[in-house]
């Protein structure tokens, strides 16, 4: 092993990736209120949730409609007549009640009428509740509809209905005149009576006395009190029309209810209003970190880098085995950010963690490695992870003697600091598995294995192994200069994140920044991708797995 020369000077970057600034320096994005982009990014996320409640509920609105009996609906109209005393100028909506005439139509004495004219037994109510009347304004005309099952029978009923308000409409009108000509007529008869009367008087009494002057005066009056009456009586009239049937109804060839596309489409959109509530109840209840937004407010950690998800992960190492892709350039962007930040705060010993296991540490920690290699800075990976090592994998290399048996003194460590086909890039291996890896960590030999490394690499990356559940970790932790925790979008737990941390902390590590890994890629990558120059603001958007 050739020992680097010391450490270069600190070089102090900034990158920025399509809309977000790798700013490492800066605080922690604090709280912000809740937009439209956090609300339609639950819905986009939840999308299935909608759609199959949407198709749910226009597949109950059809069965719902398919299971109802089809009903029919026909219609009559009926112009009710003119008034016979209609003055000049005036409107004939201003002497009749068009509503008035409506609800005498639907009233039970005209349905009663209806029902003898079909010679039916349905109830009198029944039919009521079958039977519509509609008004137009500044109009005569009722329109009277009429719904049953049978199309021919709600034809006939809704002619029976307009025909029954005709008859009871004229034969009201008809009682009416029967019973003024008979108020005019006993009127007539009392006042013949009093001219006979006076006559009487007339033939008694002397002609110029005082009581001949007045009954005659009063005989005058009553000639003209019988003229008026005798001119009422002809004037009433004998024949009385109750209206006119203007569109007789007709069977009508299709029902009306139910309507099966409105059904549909009333099912959709119920269907819809209870998938965005539901998406939202479950926005609320799944803690899965997606954005840079929640994992700033969680672990108040600045966003160090986006990974983009590998479409086609292998065990080897993406800046080797695919240069060009997106992943790649990903990690070269992740390196210039962490390694301003290293050289910023004098972090030359970091330590990659993870909450739990399969969120990507090994890899981010073996490829930032090498992509701080091809920087030509002299970098030296650690498998940390002495329960599972899989870094030697990567690389390709063997995993006789490691870092176990270094710090167990079996070994030396430039016997197992193996060199790697990457330029400027050696991997310590795990070693041989102990049967207490966390007591094996906490050894002093750990700090001296470290400080060791120090003299002779640049930079140091710990494959850590997961926080939680495990000792081995924390064990490592108070060792390094810096805790970089690795997330994987849509997996890893906004509650196992905030633990971590909080193990972290008890053992005086900070989480000095996180790397958002796994993050897919939306459509529109695929379609404007060009190599290296891949737009970052298109494939840096986590999104759901397919």
């Amino acid at each position: 092993m050739k020992t680097a020369g010391g450490p270069r000077p600190a070089r102090i970057m900034l990158i920025t990736t399509g809309r977000m600034e790798m700013d490492i320096g800066r605080p922690p994005m604090a709280a912000e209120d809740v937009d439209l982009t956090e609300y339609l990014e639950v819905l986009r996320h939840q999308s299935i949730v909608v759609l199959v409640s949407t198709i749910v509920g226009a597949l109950l609105g059809l069965v719902v409609s398919l299971l109802q009996t089809p009903t029919y609906t026909a219609r009559a109209e009926v112009l009710l007549p003119l008034p016979a005393d209609l003055p000049l100028g005036a409107r004939p909506t201003q002497l009749i009640s068009v509503e008035t005439e409506a609800r005498l139509l639907a009233s039970a004495n005209v349905a009663t009428r209806a029902r003898e004219i079909l010679g039916t037994t349905t109830p009198v109510n029944q039919m009521l509740q079958r039977l519509s009347v509609e008004t137009t304004p500044d109009t005569l005309v009722l329109d009277v509809a009429y719904s049953d099952p049978d199309a021919a029978v709600a034809a006939d009923s809704a002619n029976a209905f307009a025909q029954a308000y005709i008859d009871y409409r004229r034969q009201s009108a008809l009682a009416d005149i029967t019973a003024r000509r008979q108020a005019i007529e006993q009127q007539l008869d009392e006042l013949r009576a009093q001219q006979r009367a006076q006559m009487k008087i007339l033939s008694t009494v002397d002609p110029g006395s005082r009581r001949f002057e007045a009954a005659q005066d009063a005989l005058d009056r009553l000639d003209v009190q019988v003229t008026v009456l005798v001119s009422q009586l002809a004037d009433l009239p004998t024949e009385v029309a109750g209206g006119q049937v203007i569109l007789p109804a007709s069977p009508p060839p299709s029902p009306s209810s139910p309507k099966i596309p409105l059904n549909v489409l009333a099912g959709s959109f119920l269907g819809l209003c209870l998938g965005i509530a539901g998406a939202f109840v479950r926005g609320r209840s799944d803690d899965r970190v997606r954005t840079r937004r929640d994992i700033e407010s969680y672990l108040q950690a600045p966003l160090l880098a986006y990974i983009p998800h590998a479409d086609h992960p292998d065990d080897g190492l993406i800046l080797e085995g695919d240069p060009g892709s997106p992943v790649a350039e990903a990690f070269r962007a992740a390196r210039t950010t962490i390694t301003a930040f290293a050289d910023r705060e004098g972090a030359r010993v970091l330590a990659i963690v993870s909450p739990l296991e399969r969120e990507g540490k090994t890899t981010t920690a073996a490829n930032l490695g090498v992509a701080v290699g091809y920087a030509d800075r002299k970098v030296a990976i650690v498998s940390a992870d002495l329960r599972r090592p899989r870094l030697h994998r990567l690389f390709g290399l063997p995993n006789v003697l490691g870092l176990t048996d270094v710090l167990r003194g079996e070994a030396q460590l430039s016997d197992v600091l193996l060199e790697s086909r990457s330029p400027n890039t050696w991997v310590l291996p795990a070693g041989s598995r102990p049967s207490q890896p966390s007591e094996v960590l906490q050894s002093r030999k750990l700090r001296e294995t470290l400080e060791q490394l120090r003299k002779s690499f640049d930079m140091i990356v710990l494959d850590c192994p997961p926080v939680l559940g495990l000792a081995d970790c924390l064990a490592v932790v108070p060792h390094v200069d810096a805790v970089i925790m690795v997330v994987a979008a849509d997996r890893s737990r906004r509650r196992a994140i905030r633990e971590a941390q909080e193990q972290i902390q008890k053992v005086g590590g900070v989480v000095r920044g996180t790397v958002l890994n796994q993050v897919r890629r939306t459509h529109r990558s695929h379609q404007h991708s060009y190599g290296y120059y891949a737009p970052p603001s298109e494939y840096l958007v986590p999104s759901d797995p397919p």
